[in-house]
């Protein structure tokens, strides 16, 4: 894992997730996990190494990666409301969704290694609705945040400059759908490309570490959707949201499989989206 600031590591090798240790003092705290087990093994490794116990696993939202990761830590867990209700309400249900993301992702010599023996998503011991902060030598925020889904979380640690966005901020196309307000999402993001709060270092739930530029595509991306639906709105007439899906698309060509996927997503967001601004959102 590579040290962003002092006792803070975040590791980019693993298949689509990003993840952090944050050194507090006397313990360790995880922010998401790697989703399958011979990536836990190096992440366990990895940890071992900076000599303190983890004694919390964050997670910044109910994605299946995030959610795969959580099944083999064995550690008391913090998550948003929205993610502790999705797996109240949930968590036997989730599982069979997980096993096929599994199967899907994890395979050796074409055949699907075994999925983990549990019965469901361990439930979060501590729920996060607002903020919570862990006082120690470094003290570690955790904010619930406008975001992909109801419990998206951001994990700010003031002492050290350094923000842990989760898939509030990622390279690549958001997913509106889910999101309790994407209109508020953009917002939160254009605050923190202005400095709110004060980060050198975003580490987003994907792709390159860097510093508060590492949001500006999702932003422009974002900003660049509202800005059209709104317009179309001024008009009085419905907006084409179809062709504004194929436009969106080509921010971030995807590959031709990837395209039949995620062309009905965007579509479904843009609606959900129209839906909130129509709102007065």
């Amino acid at each position: 894992m590579d040290e962003i600031a002092p006792g803070v590591y975040v590791s980019s090798v693993y298949p689509g997730i990003n993840v952090g240790l944050v050194v507090t003092g006397r313990w360790v705290i995880a922010v998401d996990a790697p989703p399958f087990p011979s990536d836990h093994q190096a992440w366990r490794k990895a940890a071992r190494a900076i000599g303190r116990p983890i004694r919390y696993l964050i997670l910044t939202d109910d994605h299946p990666d995030r959610l795969l990761g959580a099944l083999w830590v064995g550690l008391p867990i913090i998550a948003g409301r929205g993610t502790w209700q999705k797996i109240r309400e949930r968590g036997e249900l989730l599982l069979p969704a997980l096993v096929e993301e599994w199967n899907r992702r994890h395979t050796l010599q074409g055949k699907p290694i075994p999925f983990p023996d549990s019965e469901r998503v361990p439930l979060p011991e501590l729920v996060v609705d607002g903020r919570m902060t862990l006082e120690d030598e470094v003290s570690v925020s955790v904010e619930s945040v406008p975001g992909p889904s109801a419990g998206s979380l951001w994990v700010w640690i003031p002492q050290r400059a350094v923000v842990f966005t989760g898939d509030g901020a990622l390279h690549g196309h958001p997913s509106l759908s889910e999101s309790p307000s994407p209109t508020r999402w953009l917002e939160v993001l254009t605050r923190l490309e202005e400095g709110t709060p004060p980060a050198r270092v975003v580490v987003p739930g994907r792709g390159p570490v860097g510093g508060p530029e590492v949001v500006g595509p999702l932003a422009s991306y974002l900003r660049h959707a509202y800005q059209r639906l709104q317009a179309a709105l001024s008009r009085g007439k419905s907006p084409d949201l179809t062709a504004m899906a194929e436009e969106l698309l080509h921010l971030y060509p995807p590959s031709e499989g990837e395209k039949e996927r995620l062309l009905p997503q965007i579509r479904a967001g843009l609606e959900h989206w129209l839906e909130e601004i129509a709102g007065g959102g």
